[in-house]
């Protein structure tokens, strides 16, 4: 099968034949056509954000974006995951998070005095 789609449209089933002189077969083809150039729209991972301990491995964290925009072909994340991977095809984060190195404090815990 080759081509270029010429109009979006939703999943639709085809039946493709295939035929010789001793007979013939079937097969059924799903096939979705999406507009062109549509941005990928509502990226969210999970809903309240999970809180990770370093060195338990995590569920993997499936993302999932908004109906109304284009089907992401790839996902990056920047600065690097602490022992966690995204996956570059399907945006899904698994691992075991390491402890990260940052200075920030989150507002909710007392800050230490440094020496």
């Amino acid at each position: 099968m080759s081509g270029t789609p010429t109009a979006a449209v939703g999943s639709a089933t085809y039946t493709v034949t295939a035929s010789n002189p001793a007979g013939s077969t079937t097969a059924t083809l799903s096939i979705t056509v999406n507009e062109a150039d549509l941005s990928p729209a509502g990226l969210v991972y999970s809903t309240p954000a999970p809180v990770y301990a370093a060195g338990l491995a995590i569920s993997p964290d499936i993302p999932s974006t908004s109906a109304s925009g284009g089907v992401p072909t790839s996902y990056s994340v920047n600065p690097a995951l602490p022992g966690l991977t995204l996956n570059s095809t399907t945006g899904i984060v698994t691992g075991t998070p390491a402890a990260t190195q940052s200075t920030i404090i989150p507002p909710h815990l007392p800050r230490l005095p440094t020496r």
